[in-house]
């Protein structure tokens, strides 16, 4: 079910370490800059949130609540200068604007793409996400797997796949550009 645990006693605690921050932040800045309270807070919470995640979430909650706390500190990263771009690797699941999943009797497991398009919907901040994917024709990888952690390794290049054809074509490298045009949402175009 959704919600996790109940609190434990040091979550608590660090909630309450944050509220400490809050009563410091004058006397803090004061000392050192406002930048740097924010940054010791922001640390602060981060510890917060993984302590949440590991003991007071479980299974699909933890990973849905990773993924939300990963989206708010991008948000704080921007928030610091609202010229700022950021840039962030994860997987193509995480960055998906329908969540990581939608499992029977859960529902949408939350993603940083779903997270930050929800976000975006309520606010006025600019969190607009353009979403860079990688492959590879052959090699290897580490990646979680229903063992966990786990060596993959591609061997061939997979018959029909977009790999292929590129390696057929000679190239080793190569940029895929997908841009809806007008009235079709599924096309694009291929810039080498």
């Amino acid at each position: 079910g959704r919600g996790g645990t109940a609190p434990t006693q040091e979550g608590t605690d660090l909630a309450g370490l944050l509220t400490i921050f809050d009563e410091l932040r004058e006397d803090w800045s004061g000392a050192t800059s406002a930048a740097e309270w924010a940054r010791a807070r922001r640390c602060t919470q981060v510890v917060q949130q993984f302590w949440i995640q590991q003991r007071e979430r479980a299974g699909l909650d933890q990973m849905g609540w990773r993924d939300r706390c990963m989206a708010d500190t991008a948000r704080w990263i921007l928030a610091q200068d609202p010229a700022r771009k950021l840039v962030f690797s994860a997987h193509n699941g995480h960055v998906s604007r329908d969540g990581l999943a939608f499992v029977e009797g859960y529902g949408r497991i939350e993603s940083i793409g779903h997270a930050l398009a929800e976000d975006a919907a309520n606010s006025s901040e600019d969190l607009s996400l353009v979403v860079i994917g990688c492959a590879l024709a052959r090699g290897g990888f580490r990646a979680y797997g229903a063992g966990g952690l786990s060596a993959f390794t591609l061997a061939e290049t997979p018959a029909g796949s977009i790999e292929r054809e590129l390696e057929a074509a000679g190239l080793v490298n190569a940029l895929l550009h997908h841009a809806p045009e007008p009235g079709c949402p599924h096309s694009g175009r291929l810039l080498l």
